[in-house]
């Protein structure tokens, strides 16, 4: 009962991580997207 919990946890704790991680490359690519917008107005 032990390691079904600890697997349990352990898979949710995959799912968040890859959830968060797709969020902030979402986040990376809007914020690159923005900079080079901004780099091109300057020039």
């Amino acid at each position: 009962m032990e390691d079904q919990t600890k697997m349990s946890l352990m898979e949710h704790l995959a799912v968040n991580q890859t959830q968060t991680h797709a969020r902030w490359d979402l986040h990376h690519n809007t914020l690159s997207t923005c900079e080079n917008e901004m780099h091109d107005d300057e020039v």
